[in-house]
């Protein structure tokens, strides 16, 4: 797996604050939203299933001190069809608050009882505020998460899009995790650059209908539009289509040219 960086600037970072804050919803939904967006983009399908990760630490006294990965990963479903970008916001929003209530039902369990394999995409999302305990100064985010956090991690999923609110400078931080035995370079060029295309978009309009927005780059778009639609050819504008018929049967009259069935007529019994 190797990670996408997908450029997102100050401005459009505070937008989505924003935007989430005019909306009444959590950060964290926005970028769901995005997520979601984007496996509707690559799978070409309305209704889609992916997961997201949460926080399952116990909730008990002394429960931040314990030490271990408490992460768990749970399905999110929704349908895209119809809806303005502010509707799937909030309709992430209200998944993910219902999804809380169940963040220590183990994945492996939901995929038994449902039949379904939910290991090829998730949604990670961070906002830890224990980064600047005990950090003095102004230093950047780059002098000091070297010195307070190391790791290594390695995952078994396709497709992760992951998201950092950094806490300090109030900027998200986003990138994609992509399987190289997938996804190939321009693939994972090209998925960069919707998740950043549907960021803007959200922010640009939020009562926009989704399918009506295009997050094809402009290469993408003239190629679909321009390049693919360019089947003009040359023919002989002195000859009526009958005479172009007969042309076809003399040059290729043992040929098939209509089946019905298990039936065939060659150009020579056609005519």
């Amino acid at each position: 797996s190797t990670l996408i960086p997908c450029e997102l600037s100050e401005q459009t970072s505070r937008a989505l604050t924003q935007l989430a804050q005019s909306l009444g919803v959590q950060e964290k939904s926005v970028w769901c939203s995005a997520y979601l967006a984007l496996l509707s983009l690559l799978s070409g399908s309305d209704q889609v299933v992916g997961t997201s990760i949460s926080q399952s630490r116990p909730e008990i006294p002394g429960g931040d001190k314990m030490i271990g990965v408490f992460l768990n990963a749970l399905p999110i479903s929704m349908g895209l069809f119809g809806k303005r970008w502010m509707d799937l916001i909030t309709a992430t929003d209200r998944e993910l608050r219902e999804q809380h209530a169940y963040r220590q039902y183990p994945l492996a369990e939901i995929q038994g009882l449902t039949g379904l394999d939910l290991s090829a995409t998730t949604f990670h999302y961070s906002n830890w505020h224990v980064y600047y305990e005990g950090v003095d100064g102004e230093a950047t985010r780059e002098e000091w998460v070297p010195n307070k956090v190391g790791g290594w991690q390695e995952t078994n999923y396709l497709l992760t899009v992951y998201v950092h609110k950094d806490d300090k400078s109030k900027r998200s931080y986003v990138s994609v995790g992509a399987d190289t035995e997938v996804f190939d370079a321009q693939c994972r060029e090209r998925i960069g650059g919707y998740l950043t295309r549907i960021v803007a978009a959200m922010v640009a309009d939020a009562t926009a209908v989704i399918e009506k927005t295009s997050l094809l780059s402009e290469e993408e778009r003239h190629r679909q539009v321009i390049e693919w639609n360019a089947t003009a050819h040359a023919y002989p504008h002195d000859k009526c289509m009958h005479e172009l018929f007969e042309a076809q049967v003399k040059a290729r009259a043992t040929q098939i040219a209509v089946t019905d069935g298990d039936r065939s007529l060659t150009y020579e019994e056609l005519d």
